[in-house]
């Protein structure tokens, strides 16, 4: 049987962009180029879970805090003043009752349960959120966005059937 792939089917929102970078009958591969983080919560109605499906998540780059000074942050990992509670990426897959900090979800295998709502989910901490977003790019807090690209999250499903 052959097995269809495509490759870098783009989904225009305002805010950020989806690719959908392969799909075949057992494996899909999304990239999410700067998940948004103006509000605490987004639902991705383009990435859809079927259960039984094994999702890895990976994620990466910075978020622009807004402020004075250097204001960047990674997106996974922050470091700097006020880094908790405050500027983490959060995830939320089927089946888990809350968004979840992205560092404690990258690389981990998670199966997917039937579930009333089968999107992801991508959420930001942070008090004030008006000023966030990905422009006038700095070296960030202790320079940890010094050489490093706007936020990103990579979604690896593998179907399993």
């Amino acid at each position: 049987m052959a097995t269809s792939v495509t490759l870098y089917a783009v989904f225009a929102r305002a805010e950020e962009k989806i690719q959908r970078m392969v799909e075949s009958e057992y494996l899909t591969i999304w990239l999410i180029s700067e998940p948004v983080v103006i509000r605490p919560e987004t639902v991705y109605n383009e990435i859809v879970f079927t259960p039984n499906d094994i999702v890895n998540i990976d994620a990466g780059g910075c978020v622009q805090t807004g402020g004075k000074g250097r204001t960047w942050k990674r997106y996974v990992d922050p470091s700097g003043p006020n880094q908790d509670p405050f500027y983490h990426g959060l995830a939320k897959l089927p089946g888990q009752p809350w968004l979840i900090r992205v560092a404690e979800q990258i690389n981990r295998l998670y199966r997917i349960p039937q579930s009333d709502d089968m999107a992801l989910h991508l959420g930001y901490e942070d008090s004030y959120y008006e000023d966030n977003g990905y422009w006038e790019h700095d070296d960030g807090t202790d320079d940890q966005c010094k050489n490093t690209d706007s936020a990103w999250v990579k979604i690896t499903i593998y179907h399993i059937r």
